[in-house]
């Protein structure tokens, strides 16, 4: 497989899912979670080129504001992970995007829970923000609808030569 020029071996390649709905109550069905990224392993780090991966345990939004204080708001929109103690392995600059994977208890299959959002200096004592993806689940099939709508219409008009109105 080819993306953008580069070559990419397929057995490096799984499809990971997400949960329709799962309330922050359910963060203890999540096992063995990890989040990859091409970032930094320090602040003062260079970006790698190899893709990283590190385990990150999962907290609850409410030991996670304790941890941040009056500083940040964390809120239903957040996943939050990581250890309340000096760590290695943090999401750093450049891991911003990645995808914190985990286990699901029940079934062992891989769910993507959350996009890495923020850190506090790639490796304080501070835990790591996440953007929870079921938060987000309605407006992300609203999206992919949409677009599957505009691609079908696009089609459409090209097999029945129908010329495509420019933008203004």
């Amino acid at each position: 497989m080819t993306i953008n020029g580069w070559s990419i071996k397929q057995e490096f390649l799984h499809i990971v899912r997400f949960r329709d709905f799962l309330p922050e109550s359910h963060n203890p069905l999540y096992q063995d979670c990890r989040v990859t990224g091409w970032g930094k392993k320090t602040i003062e780090g260079e970006l790698t080129d190899i893709l990283l991966q590190s385990r990150v345990p999962i907290l609850s939004n409410a030991k996670c504001q304790l941890a941040y204080g009056d500083h940040i708001k964390i809120h239903e929109g957040h996943i939050c992970g990581g250890k309340l103690e000096k760590k290695a392995g943090a999401p750093c600059v450049g891991d911003s995007g990645g995808g914190l994977q985990c286990r699901e208890g029940h079934t062992g299959s891989w769910i993507l829970v959350g996009i890495t959002s923020f850190g506090w200096n790639c490796s304080l004592k501070l835990p790591d923000v996440f953007t929870r993806i079921t938060y987000y689940v309605q407006w992300i099939n609203k999206v992919i609808s949409i677009l599957a709508f505009i691609v079908h219409m696009k089609a459409l008009a090209t097999m029945m030569e129908i010329p495509i109105i420019p933008k203004l």
